[in-house]
């Protein structure tokens, strides 16, 4: 079966970019914690979740397509299963199953209303992404450190960033206020870095090259620049990786 019917059906998520967002999380989590067996399960259910929402999304945006279904129920059973193994194993994690609960249904209503793209939806999925860096913490610690804290709010500020960012090339694009919007929230973002990592060069100098990619790709695809969508999503997987290693 090809990858574009594996798209077509749930499958297989078509979001270039979205693969950074899902990984980085719970990686850099598991880098603080320390591994143990239950990351496994952490992370066959998180990505398994993962699969079961773009797979949901497609079922609500197409008038509940019987074609998803499948994969819908295979993704729902294989996140239920390895989700509950790990509660069982760690019930404390049970205390973030309702903002988790919560995000989720924000974001499959934004779908079912055909607004699963708007900033609002992906700002909750950026959301959800980030908290998986302290859950993944948590699987081994029953503590919750303020540099684990701080560590996610740095992580949510660089995907939030790259929804104005993606919205100012994609659907945005011809829109002065997202990009204006994209700007500000890049150059907030970058005074927070540097007021509380003035001494992380590495970090600061990262946060100045996303605030010029914010600048000048849109500007060249607003001149007429051909970059696509592809080319956008593999540029974002590299500056995560760029991030993950600045994190740890």
């Amino acid at each position: 079966m090809s990858s574009i019917n594996l798209r077509q059906t749930g499958w297989l998520p078509n979001y270039h970019g979205g693969w950074a967002m899902i990984s980085l999380p719970p990686l850099l989590g598991l880098c603080y914690s320390g591994f143990v067996p239950a990351h496994i399960l952490l992370l066959v259910s998180w990505f398994a979740a993962y699969f079961l929402f773009f797979a949901l999304v497609g079922f609500l945006r197409h008038n509940y397509a019987t074609r998803y279904r499948p994969a819908i129920i295979t993704y729902g059973i294989l996140t239920t299963l390895t989700g509950s193994i790990l509660l069982l194993m760690r019930p404390l994690l049970i205390a973030w199953f309702i903002p988790l609960f919560l995000l989720s249904i924000f974001t499959l209503y934004q779908a079912k209303i055909g607004k699963e793209r708007s900033l609002l939806s992906g700002m909750a999925t950026v959301l959800f992404a980030s908290l998986m860096l302290p859950i993944a913490y948590q699987v081994k610690n029953a503590d919750l450190p303020i540099y684990i804290i701080w560590l996610t709010i740095i992580v949510f500020m660089y995907f939030a960033g790259t929804v104005f960012y993606v919205k100012t090339n994609i659907r945005e694009r011809k829109s002065l206020k997202y990009f204006c919007f994209s700007i500000s929230f890049h150059i907030i973002s970058l005074m927070i870095i540097f007021i509380y990592h003035h001494t992380h060069y590495f970090l600061i100098i990262l946060w100045i090259l996303l605030l010029f990619r914010a600048i000048l790709v849109p500007s060249f695809i607003r001149k007429g620049k051909n970059i696509s969508i592809k080319t956008i999503g593999i540029l974002e997987i590299v500056l995560s990786v760029l991030l993950f290693i600045a994190l740890l």
